[in-house]
């Protein structure tokens, strides 16, 4: 499979699938994160290994097990808009998962230094003229 950086994908791995799919250095941390249903953004590819993101964190994978997924709406850190309450809030996206049966990411936020409970959907996301 040919994936170039920039793209978006799963990466379900577990150990059961073979821990020479993951680059020695980066099997303890991706053990700690348990990928199953993480969305991350391909770094790089140097064709051994995906360098793969997740939040601010670097994970070296084997393609074998990437999933290619459409870019989600927002991207790790960025910038949103949305409602809380009765009222629009600003808030930072810190993870993205992938919710299979409805097949699109759903994504968790970050408000004031607080980790928000709900998870939110590309829908949820207000645009800066509302």
């Amino acid at each position: 499979m040919d994936v170039s950086p920039g793209q978006w994908g799963l990466y379900s791995w577990f150990e059961e699938h073979g821990v020479e799919l993951v680059h020695p250095n980066d099997r303890d941390s991706l053990r700690e994160l348990i990928p199953h249903c993480k969305v991350f953004q391909v770094v790089s590819n140097d064709g051994a290994y995906l360098t793969l993101r997740q939040g601010d964190k670097r994970y070296r994978v084997s393609p074998d097990l990437f999933t290619l997924i459409a870019a989600p709406l927002r991207s790790f850190g960025q910038s949103v808009r949305v409602r809380k309450g009765g009222e629009v809030i600003r808030a930072t996206v810190r993870d993205i998962m992938w919710h299979y049966k409805r097949a699109e990411p759903m994504y968790f936020l970050l408000a004031n230094g607080k980790k928000l409970k709900k998870q939110y959907w590309g829908a949820d996301f207000l645009d800066e003229s509302e």
